[in-house]
């Protein structure tokens, strides 16, 4: 064989390995153990992802319900300002049955809210109901959409002839304590358990956590008629002040 034809056939040879080599695939072996890997992978990241989403729900929902719950306050603000409950206490929170030292430990409600109470961002789902009893839920929608998304409570102390002043409709409150507490909806009616009074902590979790019997927002404060007279006296007894301090403050000039 010259060597021109041995060079021909080395040639060839070479470029039969080069295509043989470039046109091999993955075995069966190697595909399996691919499909091990990402079985792997999805096992290890999926109950992070699913922990991660539940807790960013339940956090944008307890900002939401703190919101409600301010909103709420500020209702009641507004109308102490302007005076429209003087002949009609309907428009202010009904009164506890706890006592003062008690006010915090008033009951949760039972039952699911009506929602011919309805409170909604949309006027035409707004049923105008501004309070409910001290012991029972208001529905209350955020998004427009008609259908409640929270469940809020709304109660104050009961008046006194310290705390309150004598008008048309008996005692008109002058200072009194509020109090607010904001339920998911969805878990309250689905739910079969009690309501609790304690807010629910905003820990990891992979469900609903603590939102179907705990409150998403607590908020405790107390509200006074600012230009009434004797307003500051009034929120000193609130306050558990004695009579010698409150008055003896009054009578010293000092402005609410």
């Amino acid at each position: 064989m010259s060597n021109a034809a041995f060079n021909y056939w080395v040639r060839r040879w070479r470029r039969q390995s080069q295509i043989s080599g470039s046109e091999s695939g993955l075995t069966l072996l190697e595909c399996i153990v691919a499909l091990v890997m990402m079985s792997v992978v999805a096992v290890a990241i999926t109950p992070p992802l699913f922990l991660a989403t539940a807790s960013r729900v339940q956090s944008n929902r307890a900002e939401q319900a703190i919101q409600v719950a301010q909103g709420e306050v500020d209702k009641v603000r507004v109308t102490m300002e302007r005076g429209d409950f003087s002949n009609n206490l309907s428009l202010l929170p009904q009164e506890s049955s706890s006592g003062a030292s008690e006010f915090e430990k008033t009951p949760a409600p039972s039952g699911v809210p009506d929602l011919k109470n309805l409170e909604s961002t949309r006027n035409s789902c707004d049923k105008g109901v501004p309070f409910v009893g001290a012991l029972e839920l208001r529905p209350v929608d955020v998004d427009g959409d008609c259908l409640p998304d929270f469940a809020v409570q709304t109660f104050r102390s009961a008046a006194s002839d310290k705390t309150a002043i004598e008008g048309a409709a008996g005692l008109v409150p002058v200072a009194f304590r509020l109090g607010v507490r904001v339920w998911a909806y969805q878990p309250i009616r689905s739910g079969t358990q009690p309501l609790d009074i304690k807010a629910a902590s905003l820990q990891l979790t992979s469900g609903t956590g603590e939102q179907g019997i705990k409150p998403l927002a607590v908020l405790y404060t107390q509200l006074a008629v600012s230009d009434t007279k004797g307003a500051y006296e009034k929120m000193c007894y609130l306050l558990n002040g004695g009579a010698e301090d409150c008055k003896t403050k009054t009578s010293g000039g000092e402005t609410p």
